[in-house]
């Protein structure tokens, strides 16, 4: 029972010598305090208290149990399980319940749900708080609101008040020691309140009842919250709950929850109130907020990384229809826009031989066999020019389905001088899930680096490359043990020439050592772009080891055929005459030589004459493809040949 601390003078005579008046003011003093007591139990018709022992077994529960959920008392204090459904959130309540009988106490609601007698389900959100005897834990007192519906008739309220009257100190101590801050608003001020409001608001409960209710609040709340309270105690129409800030002792700020209902308190109108700290909640609220906002940020950096790609990408079904396409691909074809590219047939877009290959492709697709992920075609663009492209093709997840990434790369330019490669590819996705799955999965190594080189972003490719299993791994190698000898120094050549401003090459190839020692090529290509606002730098990776090898085989191969032909020179005793198909002279021999220097003088020539004239005689059968032999006539003294 709570008492209710009496004012002015103290009383210095025995308690022998108190009148009997006194006794009567003590008992009235009592009774008034009970009927306060059961004044907040008539005003929560939406809950219901209870007690349970160690085993979790309901021990008591108050009267308002069956006006919620349909079921008498004995039934409830029969039932171990509460009549609960098979919700997941019940596993929940009953495993943290258990925990809560263990000593893990946590603080803060738990919700379930329980089947009403008439078989509709109810939503309880229940606050607990440990029993303890001698120091250990004997049983859980709470209350469980029913917040399937936030108003209820008044013969709740007097099931309330009859269990208050039945178990009056059991709802004190339930009271007391409730999870939410329970008080009362009257004439402007809290003239009743819980441990709970005095925690919440930093004051003690005399020096809230002595101050207005506005003064908690805080102030952009305060027109908000007066104008609810007032509406409630004329009757009218309000929010049965809603959330507003609190100002404690400190200055801090707090976020509640409160739900309220009107009663009568003491003879004059009042509102009861329940108020929950929703800070935490509030918090977590900001954090999602924050991770929404960071997730959008994300989204866009892979969006530019897209639309700002050098290549072209393409998104395309199984059967060839075109979902995605950047502004690259379109400046490829000539089209404006995707529906212009769409609307034309993949024959037109082919040259006839491309067109037979794609036929090729297509039907082995279809039938299951393998297909070269890479590959060239040959397009016409919308003005009839032809383009030479290097293609790219792999399957990656799209708006949640399987679909295809196509990456286009003009390679006329290398096709016509023979001197450009391939320039790497950057797979970005167009939402968190999209770029993100079309970034990760791309065929080349793709890094995000600052002007100092720190990696932000690096993909799994480019970490199979160097053999890493986390971008924390590839971070933490130093540069000079990640490059051979001679790739470092040039590295260092490249930074010191961005570090002062200089122009630095935007593609160039670099030899890497792997995590287990092995050397490999690769081609890098060096871009500019925005990421999270700023200006970062894309290094996109092509692993080129193989075309390495394959020329340093054909120099070797080169080499060798030089050398035969050269033995071949050396050692052949007829005269050889090598001619290229323009008919220039392009080498001969020593034996030719010697062949001319022996018959110069017996026909009469000087040997560079004689020389020329059996190249032209030659040159000349060559031309005319009819050349058995070659006659030259001995020359006389007159300069004429016999």
């Amino acid at each position: 029972m709570i008492e209710k601390k009496k004012t002015g003078s103290q009383d210095s005579a025995s308690p022998r010598k108190r009148t009997k008046s006194q006794r009567e003011a003590t008992l009235e003093a009592l009774h008034e305090n009970e009927e306060r007591m059961r004044a907040i139990v008539e005003g929560t018709p939406h809950l219901f208290f209870y007690t349970q022992d160690a085993e979790a077994n309901t021990t008591y529960v108050s009267p308002t149990i069956e006006r919620i959920t349909g079921y008498k008392i004995d039934i409830w204090l029969k039932r171990k399980d509460w009549f609960i459904t098979d919700a997941t959130i019940n596993q929940v309540a009953k495993e943290r319940t258990h925990a809560n009988l263990r000593g893990e106490f946590t603080e803060g609601p738990q919700l379930l749900e329980v089947r009403h007698a008439s078989g509709h389900p109810i939503l309880l959100e229940a606050y607990e708080y440990p029993i303890t005897k001698n120091g250990r834990i004997v049983g859980l007192q709470g209350v469980a609101h029913d917040i399937t519906q936030h108003k209820r008739a008044e013969s709740q309220r007097e099931a309330a008040l009859k269990a208050l009257r039945e178990s009056k100190e059991k709802y004190r101590i339930l009271f007391d020691n409730a999870n939410e801050a329970i008080f009362v608003v009257q004439d402007g001020k809290l003239v009743f309140c819980n441990p709970m409001t005095t925690r919440l608001m930093g004051y003690s409960s005399e020096e809230i009842r002595t101050k207005p209710f506005i003064e908690f609040i805080y102030p952009d709340d305060r027109g908000m919250v007066v104008e609810r309270h007032m509406k409630r105690l004329r009757g009218e129409e309000t929010p049965a709950r809603y959330s507003f800030r609190i100002v404690d002792r400190e200055g801090n700020t707090h976020h509640a929850e409160i739900s309220a209902v009107l009663i009568n308190w003491e003879g004059k109108a009042a509102t009861l109130n329940f108020a929950n700290d929703i800070t935490e909640r509030k918090l977590v609220d900001s954090q999602k907020k924050a991770m929404l906002e960071a997730l959008r940020k994300s989204e866009e950096n892979f969006r530019r990384s897209l639309e700002d790609s050098p290549l072209g990408v393409r998104i395309a079904s199984a059967n060839g229809e075109t979902i995605y396409a950047n502004k690259v691909l379109l400046d490829i074809y000539g089209y404006a826009n995707i529906e212009e590219l769409n609307k034309i047939p993949l024959k037109e877009r082919y040259t006839p031989q491309s067109y037979a290959e794609f036929r090729i492709r297509k039907k082995a697709r279809e039938d299951g066999d393998s297909n070269p992920s890479e590959y060239e075609i040959n397009i016409v663009r919308k003005n009839k020019e032809i383009r030479h492209l290097l293609v790219l093709r792999k399957e990656v997840f799209w708006n949640g389905s399987k679909q295809f990434q196509v990456i286009y790369q003009d390679i006329s330019e290398r096709k016509r001088a023979e001197s450009q490669r391939e320039a790497a590819l950057e797979a970005l996705r167009k939402s968190e899930e999209n770029f993100r799955h079309s970034l990760d999965d791309s065929p080349l190594g793709v890094r995000i680096v600052t002007a100092e080189g720190e990696t932000i972003y690096a993909n799994r490719a480019i970490l199979d490359i160097y053999g890493f299993s986390s971008i924390e791994e590839l971070r933490t190698t130093p540069v000079e043990k990640r490059y051979t000898a001679e790739s470092y120094i040039e590295y260092k050549k490249r930074y010191e020439r961005r570090q002062r401003g200089g122009d630095s090459p935007s593609e160039y190839e670099v030899s890497v050592v792997r995590k287990n020692g092995e050397v490999r090529h690769l081609l890098v290509s060096r871009k500019g772009q925005l990421w999270n606002g700023e200006m970062q730098y894309q290094a996109l990776y092509r692993d080129i080891t193989e075309r390495k090898k394959a020329e340093e085989d054909k120099r070797r191969t080169e080499e060798r055929s030089s050398k035969l032909v050269e033995d071949v020179f050396r050692f052949i005793p007829e005269g050889i005459l090598v001619f290229s198909r323009k008919m220039e002279l392009l080498r001969q021999n020593q034996a030719f030589r010697e062949l001319v220097s022996k018959y110069a003088k017996r026909l009469g020539f000087a040997e560079d004459e004689l020389e020329n004239l059996i190249i032209d005689k030659v040159r000349v059968g060559l031309r005319d493809n009819n050349i058995k032999e070659i006659r030259i006539a001995r020359k006389y003294e007159t300069g004429k040949q016999a």
